[in-house]
């Protein structure tokens, strides 16, 4: 009897779990002529199932985690007698699917994938009667941003799966090729049959954003997926539009423009903050300053929900060089860019340190200080100690202030374990409370 030579990719371990746990098993096959698939006895045919480049494809769903046993027979042309069999065993894990590819020359792969998270359970696909009510409620939305909005929301509910077709049917209400690929990319974690996936290419006019979805499918790795990668996912909802009404009436009545500015800057820093691109624009052309809006647009890109609208912040600017340097940020940043941890790195040198305070302090009025502060603490190449922090903040008097300005600090400290000195600048407790709240949600 014919040996086929076994090839293991990824790191398999055999984990004692609950039967309940299910993972999800993708057999490709080279070839399905007169070839039987069974796992644990249970046979699994590949007829009727797609076909591609010579290639079938079953999805098997009911496999729980643990060892089990896969055995490829291939029958005689003109018997029923087996003419080869191979005999293997593998592991599945939890939160773990398997890929089997049985190739062409005889071999095997067994190609491990970490889930995405909190995905578990059976990857089923919605329900008719469920699918053609988001189809309806999608269509209810305003064509443009908000359709797009309404697809992302359905791509990032954990709890429901799409065949290709769907998701085609999904992205055929978006009119943007822009937005169609970010989602067609999110929509591809939730796909029951991702070798039919190809038909959601046919959804593209450019021959680049073909080719963009075909490179991103055929490098795909579900471990890779990040709530960063997620359009306006579950963890990051866009701001409700009376939300974001009552910031901006807010903002609006601030005086001087200074005032304004710091807090168009804390908003956009709020690490639970995300915004469309027509909502950042609001905010930043409140202010009439080109460098302030120039500043402001950096800082309000990574929350943005529909960054392939966000070309259309340029034209708050006159100036040609500001354009530029917008678009070479753009263009240089990462979705999901984490910055560097502080704790990482050394605190300003004391001479530098020093030419800073004195900078400040030569500003005559409060709000130039305050100006001059919030720049500096923005600037995420800045790193200080504690102290430090402390002694820039103190320059200026008014609490709220302080306040402000100890939260966009945070981010720049290196050693946050110290951090509690700066409570001692807030005289009220509801600010170092306010202070709080705001750590304990903070992410680097």
């Amino acid at each position: 009897m014919k040996k086929l030579s076994i090839l293991l990719i990824g790191a398999l371990a055999v984990l004692s779990v609950s039967a309940q746990r299910r993972s999800n098993v993708v057999l490709n096959v080279a070839g399905n002529a007169n070839l039987q698939v069974s796992i644990d006895g249970t046979s699994y045919s590949l007829n009727g199932t797609a076909s591609t480049n010579g290639r079938s494809t079953a999805m098997i769903n009911d496999l729980s985690s643990g060892q089990h046993t896969l055995q490829l027979s291939r029958m005689g042309l003109y018997n029923r007698n087996r003419t080869d069999d191979v005999t293997t065993t593998f592991n599945l894990r939890n939160r773990y699917d398997m890929r089997i590819n049985v190739n062409a020359d005889g071999s095997i792969e067994l190609i491990e994938t970490l889930r995405l998270r909190n995905a578990g359970g059976n990857q089923v696909r919605i329900s008719d009667v469920e699918f053609n009510r988001l189809m309806q409620n999608v269509r209810f939305q305003r064509p443009g941003e908000p359709r797009a909005i309404a697809v992302g929301n359905a791509f990032t509910n954990r709890s429901n799966y799409y065949t290709s077709a769907q998701v085609a049917q999904l992205l055929s209400l978006v009119s943007s090729e822009g937005a169609r690929l970010q989602l067609a990319k999110q929509s591809y974690a939730y796909v029951v049959d991702p070798v039919n996936f190809g038909r959601v290419e046919t959804l593209f006019t450019s021959s680049s954003n073909r080719d963009d979805l075909d490179l991103y499918v055929s490098n795909y790795n579900s471990s890779d997926i990040t709530d960063a990668n997620v359009y306006n996912g579950a963890n990051y909802p866009t701001m409700t539009e009376a939300t974001f009404n009552t910031l901006y009436q807010s903002i609006r009545r601030q005086y001087p423009s200074s005032i304004q500015y710091n807090s168009i800057a804390e908003a956009f820093n709020n690490p639970t903050n995300f915004f469309t691109t027509a909502q950042a624009i609001q905010l930043i052309q409140l202010q009439s300053s080109e460098a302030s809006r120039l500043t402001l647009a950096k800082m309000a890109y990574r929350g943005i929900v529909d960054t392939y609208n966000y070309n259309q912040v340029y034209a708050l600017f006159s100036s040609q060089s500001s354009k530029n340097e917008l678009a070479a940020y753009v263009s240089a940043y990462q979705p999901g860019t984490v910055y560097p941890n502080p704790v990482m790195h050394s605190a300003m040198s004391d001479y530098d340190f020093n030419q800073m305070v004195q900078n400040v302090r030569s500003r005559f009025l409060p709000f130039e200080k305050m100006t001059t502060l919030t720049d500096i603490f923005n600037n995420r190449n800045n790193y200080f100690t504690s102290a430090q922090a402390k002694q820039l903040i103190e320059l200026v008097s008014a609490e709220d202030n302080r306040l402000r300005l100890a939260k966009l600090s945070y981010g720049n400290i290196v050693d946050r374990s110290n951090f509690r000195t700066i409570y001692d600048l807030l005289n009220s407790q509801s600010s170092r409370n306010e202070l709080d709240v705001y750590i304990a949600a903070y992410r680097d």
